[in-house]
């Protein structure tokens, strides 16, 4: 094969080769959107199944009021009789953290362990700084979350008035429903972290599990013969995404159980 024979050849070779680039380039470029909107379309019904499940989790929680909350996406996952109004126990004391922090920085140390132990002698002690008496500190209180919906504060403890000894005849120390409490949460939870950072440590605190779930970074227990069991939780999934998670009137067991069962299946889903 002379030189010209040669060259001829390599010519043929090499628009053989650039046709069928083309052919596979176009190819790729046809099907690559169908591609992307079936994975679409799988991970959209994988996220409305999961999103079903949640649901239906918490219908089935031990607790009368659960609320699931994305901050993130400034959306609510799931919800059960979020109209409700309901005994706060000692979440009441968020609210009184908060007033007592705004009073007066300085004591920061002592809200945190009132956080944690929810002493409610501790309680009334830090909102001397807001009245001198229950009767101011519940009217402050009441003035200062009105702006977030339905409150009513009895003392900052939220401790059952027991109207008639040794009977049933109580009221609540603090109530609110939950969308009200939510607003309030989401707000200070943010403004004021440091209020919450000692709450998910073990020690001395009346949340016995802080310690068996996972990403964990708020957490604050409520329980009288009122209220039943009641929980606020914040944990991470995600990078700056947190899910609150508020149930109330559960059982003082089974408070736990009804977060646990949420935040678990939460963390492996795709929501």
């Amino acid at each position: 094969m002379n030189i010209k024979q040669e060259l001829k050849t390599l010519f043929y070779i090499s628009f053989l080769l650039f046709v069928l680039l083309f052919i596979f380039n176009n190819f790729k470029q046809e099907n690559l959107p169908n591609i992307e909107k079936n994975t679409f379309e799988i991970k959209n019904l994988e996220e409305e199944s999961d999103n079903k499940k949640l649901q239906e989790i918490v219908e089935n929680t031990t607790a009368e009021g659960v609320i699931v909350y994305d901050n993130l996406n400034n959306k609510i996952l799931a919800s059960k009789n979020i109209e409700k109004k309901y005994s706060l126990a000692s979440l009441t004391k968020i609210i009184t953290s908060v007033i007592v922090y705004e009073k007066d920085e300085n004591l920061l140390n002592e809200i945190r362990e009132m956080m944690k132990t929810s002493n409610n002698e501790d309680a009334e002690n830090l909102a001397l700084n807001f009245g001198k008496n229950n009767y101011e500190q519940v009217e402050y209180m009441n003035n200062f979350t009105q702006r977030f919906g339905y409150f009513n504060f009895r003392n900052v403890s939220g401790l059952d008035l027991i109207l008639v000894e040794n009977t049933d005849k109580r009221l609540a120390g603090g109530e609110s429903d939950m969308l009200s409490l939510l607003s309030f949460i989401k707000e200070y939870y943010f403004k004021y972290p440091e209020i919450f950072d000692q709450t998910i440590i073990l020690e001395n605190n009346t949340n016995y599990k802080v310690d068996q779930l996972s990403f964990l970074n708020a957490s604050k227990t409520g329980f009288t013969s009122l209220s039943g069991g009641n929980l606020f939780v914040s944990f991470q999934k995600g990078l700056n995404r947190q899910i609150f998670i508020i149930v109330l009137n559960s059982t003082e067991k089974n408070r736990f159980v009804d977060v646990q069962n949420i935040a678990n299946f939460l963390l492996q889903s795709s929501i």
